[in-house]
């Protein structure tokens, strides 16, 4: 099978040689996978080139998200390597002061400092979405014949497309964004749901040019709404405020043959019964130390495509590569159909290279 197809078969739950192989995180670990799967030798400023880039992605994965392609802020597979800022403060155009540090983000500062201020500037934000025209970037087009020209035989995936809870979060602060729930969950619904309308837009934009024909399944619609134990919001919040907004998105792709997976981090499973209601197709990431175990969400989901399941914080950051491969031999072994595999979330500087390659190559020789 190539790519594509082993990939069509996963999310139409059919049968394939082996699961396909896609992340939606490597960050600055792609860097340490160029060496093995390019069959270059490694540079001490892990600035490989875009050919040497392309061909250790062919070489490994079955899908790439157009998000990490070019836009990635540490390391993309094509274009230019952004040079490091650390500890950098950039004021937006909102007001707000982000600084950065590696893989945190935080605000310093922002234009508000209670909930009536939040309230106000949420009203504000609503009502600019509401009369915006989504448009996509004016170089997309060539960008992507590039793309396709260095990935040739890799299913390219339309960009991520949020719902934008999880944005309120960090842009609020718990502190103001938890009453702002209890008194006025309105008029974050109302925010969700115009922003769901500009995603709609876009959605259709991409179709035009990144087809069920060129890649069968989309990450859409996510918000990350737990933790490890279980949700950060209450159930009937969600299915107040963000359900419709989900269901909104996941329409759109629908109308154009996409299958559509959610992502959030943490344990999803009180949530899950209503995302299935909402429409959407699958699931990512999986991660078994936060208590969706893909074996088990199989046994209760059998018509789900599961997206992630190998844990990258016990098994890739603190396993050996025997480990590693066992867990894909589980994993794969357990789900059965329609399993995309790969990492819990993304690949961060703690994941050993050796377990990454591992996790690859087992999946690899299952073929």
């Amino acid at each position: 099978m190539n790519a594509y197809e082993r990939l069509y078969a996963a999310v139409y739950l059919q049968d394939y040689d082996r699961p396909p192989f896609s992340d939606n995180e490597w960050n600055e670990m792609l860097a340490e996978m160029v060496p093995h799967f390019a069959s270059c030798a490694p540079r001490a400023d892990r600035k490989y080139s875009e050919r040497e880039r392309a061909r250790a992605v062919r070489a490994s994965m079955d899908m790439v998200p157009w998000s990490h392609i070019y836009d990635h802020p540490r390391y993309p597979i094509l274009g230019e390597i952004p040079s490091s800022h650390e500890g950098e403060r950039l004021t937006d155009a909102d007001g707000f002061v982000r600084v950065t540090y590696g893989f945190t983000e935080w605000i310093e500062r922002r234009p508000f400092s209670d909930l009536r201020g939040f309230l106000s500037f949420l009203e504000r934000k609503t009502e600019r979405a509401r009369h915006d025209t989504p448009l996509l970037p004016p170089d997309f087009e060539p960008r992507l014949r590039h793309a396709r020209e260095m990935l040739p035989d890799t299913p390219i995936a339309m960009p991520y497309l949020g719902a934008e809870l999880d944005g309120l979060y960090q842009l609020a602060g718990w502190d103001i964004f938890g009453p702002a729930v209890a008194e006025e969950p309105e008029a974050i619904a109302e925010y969700l749901s115009v922003r769901a309308d500009g995603t709609v837009k876009l959605v259709h934009q991409y179709a035009e040019h990144l087809t069920a024909r060129d890649c069968p399944v989309a990450l859409g619609a996510y918000s990350d709404i737990a933790y490890n134990n279980g949700l950060l919001l209450s159930p009937r919040f969600l299915r107040f405020a963000l359900k419709p907004a989900v269901a909104k998105i996941v329409t759109a792709y629908h109308e154009h043959g996409l299958k559509v997976i959610y992502h959030s981090e943490g344990n999803i499973r009180q949530f899950l019964d209503d995302l299935v209601e909402a429409g959407v197709d699958g699931i990512n990431p999986l991660s078994p130390s936060e208590n969706m175990d893909p074996v088990e969400i199989r046994r209760l989901y059998p018509k789900l495509i599961l997206w992630g399941g190998i844990d990258e914080r016990a098994v890739l950051a603190h396993g050996t590569p025997e480990e590693v491969r066992r867990e894909v031999q589980r994993v794969v072994t357990g789900v059965g159909r329609g399993l995309i595999l790969g990492s819990t979330g993304g690949v961060h500087p703690a994941c050993r290279p050796e377990n990454l390659i591992a996790m690859i190559e087992a999946l690899h020789e299952m073929a």
